[in-house]
């Protein structure tokens, strides 16, 4: 009997052992750190992109037995490269300008890259504090913090996470990412006038040495035929070329410090091309040899082929003589040359002189932006950006659309030829002219502008960008004040049920779209609708933004409003 239990007792332990034994196998003593998944985050529209850096996803898991300390993350950078200046050099040196969807996240980890120009074989690493129990899995996000720089940078990443005490890691695929994520690329026809400005600042420089050489006596340079090939072609002593030894006057009243750029331009040209398709090509090559790319990177890779592309053709054309840059005057009571503002800056000076105070901060900064204008050029890029700076301030303190239509017309005309039809200045300054348009009095003629502008703004930066939804807002905005309320109807539900798609169901701009259909339904004849679609966006606006808020307020009031209609509205009461 006692042989027999022992027997039957021996069964059960030498089973037990050799369970323990096969789990043990399957289930090392050691923790065991395994890489889940390493993705991107998807860039958040609502937000800017100092506020949206790229952050990476990363899941773990342990199969081990143990529990895993995670301890650091180190990023290894392969690659760097600066893309996004795509503005050709002068020919002078000037003085300086004005400046895992279930799992939660348990934690958020900064890791601050380096500068592009010091970030090949660069690493950098930060401090974790995770624990992962055995056969658990953990989940956090590594935000990469973006370099100081005013540029486009792609970067070429490996991902190291290093646990326990015998530092032991795992390592991801290698990862192509861009600072920032949203990626603008240089169109065809923009470098285009970067080639025709400086081919035209040659041209000024030029003309200043001509009129130094005359006034001394001297025959001037036959830039044609026998051009000066050096510094030693020309006489000693030309503040054309060599400056008054004030760097901060160069580019100024015929005096400049001439560089390598002047003697040879079409060599400069070549060199300014060959630049711009090697740092596209850097950007490519960092993306092929990722295996994960961010998402703003992988959609610009088309545009940068294109771009790639139309680059042979560019250099291929031949060198015209380009007419000087001129400063076309403006008439005194419009503000459509705005060569230094003068019109902008009385109006905003005589209402800071009122009392203004907002407008008596932002005087100073206005005045140095007109000269900036004046000394640049109002049809250079610095010029038109200041001009288009200087046209949103003057309109919004003096509420004056009709002249502020005519300006952004005029700016509109002026960039094409140096950014091209598709660049998003240009498409922002048409979004401006339009909205004035309207304003003043147009609302089918804003209507036909915002169609076009929404069809060109969806091909270049796709339906889902900020600008292309703020473009269709005021297609529709705009089709209902021309009498088309049930159209308007229409394409404020599609443009509702986009913003809660792409920027959330409770973000502003969304309860915007959502008022203003409800207003076009009460306006093309369905009170009912309205109320319907103004109840719950109360109810909406009083859970996020709370019931006194000001738009929790407009809201009721038109809510109430249609309550008491039987028929269609007869005041604008659009947002």
């Amino acid at each position: 009997m006692w042989t027999t239990i022992v027997g039957l007792s021996g069964g059960v332990g030498a089973a037990l052992i050799a369970a323990w034994a096969a789990l043990r196998a399957r289930r090392p003593r050691k923790s065991r750190v395994e890489l889940v998944d390493v993705s991107f985050r998807p860039p958040d529209p609502a937000k800017s992109d100092k506020d949206d850096p790229p952050v990476l996803d990363v899941m773990v898991r342990n199969t081990g037995g143990l529990p895993a300390v995670l301890k650091r993350v180190v990023v290894h950078v392969h690659q760097a490269v600066r893309f996004g200046d795509t503005s050709m050099p002068m020919p002078y040196d000037a003085g300086p300008g004005f400046v895992g969807a279930a799992l939660d996240v348990s934690a958020t980890y900064d890791v601050p890259l380096p500068d592009p120009e010091a970030a090949a074989g660069a690493r950098v690493t930060a401090g974790l504090a995770q624990t992962v129990g055995p056969g658990e899995a953990d989940r956090f996000l590594v935000r990469l913090a973006r370099p100081v720089i005013h540029d486009m940078v792609a970067y070429l990443l490996r991902v190291e996470i290093l646990y326990d005490g015998d530092d032991r890691k795992v390592t991801a695929e290698p990862l192509a990412v861009v600072f920032p994520q949203r990626v603008v690329i240089a169109v065809a026809e923009q470098i285009e006038g970067e080639i025709r400005r400086f081919r035209q600042t040659v041209d000024v420089v030029r003309q200043a040495i001509d009129r130094e050489m005359v006034a001394r006596g001297q025959p001037a340079p036959d830039w044609l035929t026998a051009s000066p090939r050096g510094r030693d072609d020309l006489p000693a002593g030309l503040v054309s070329v060599d400056g008054n030894g004030n760097i901060f006057d160069s580019g100024e009243n015929g005096v400049h410090i001439v560089n390598e750029a002047f003697w040879n331009p079409e060599q400069a040209v070549h060199r300014y091309l060959d630049d711009l398709a090697e740092r596209y090509r850097k950007v490519v090559a960092i993306s092929t040899a990722a295996s994960v790319v961010s998402e703003p990177l992988r959609d610009a890779l088309p545009r940068i082929h294109a771009t790639l592309s139309q680059l042979p053709a560019l250099r291929a054309q031949p060198s015209t003589p380009e007419k000087a840059v001129t400063s076309r005057a403006s008439a005194p009571d419009e503000i459509v040359g705005l060569l230094g503002g003068q019109h902008v800056l009385n109006d905003l000076r005589a209402r800071a002189d009122a009392g203004n105070q907002e407008i008596a901060r932002q005087l100073p900064t206005a005045f140095r932006l007109a000269e900036k204008v004046r000394r640049l050029g109002p049809n250079s890029p610095e010029g038109l950006d200041g001009r288009d700076t200087l046209i949103q301030w003057w309109m919004t303190f003096s509420g004056d659309v009709s002249r502020a239509e005519a300006a952004w017309a005029e700016l509109v005309r002026d960039q094409l030829p140096v950014y091209g039809n598709d660049h998003p200045k240009t498409l922002q300054a048409r979004h401006f002219l339009g909205k004035c348009r309207g304003e003043a009095g147009d609302a089918a003629g804003a209507a036909a502008a915002f169609a076009e502008l929404v069809s060109d703004r969806n091909r270049v930066l796709g339906p889902d960008d900020n600008g292309t939804l703020d473009s269709r807002h005021e297609q529709a905005r705009w089709r209902a004040m021309a009498g088309d309320p049930t159209g308007a109807a229409e394409a404020f539900a599609e443009l509702a049920a986009d913003r809660a798609r792409v920027q959330g169901p409770d973000h502003p701009r969304t309860f915007s779209a959502r008022y203003n259909l409800a207003y076009c339904r009460g306006k093309a004849g369905d009170a009912a609708g309205a109320v319907e679609a103004f109840t719950e966006l109360v109810q909406d606006q009083t859970r996020v933004l709370g019931r006194d808020h000001p738009d929790t307020i407009a809201s009721q009031d038109a809510l109430d409003d249609w309550r008491g209609r039987s028929g269609p509205a007869t005041t604008n009461g659009e947002q």
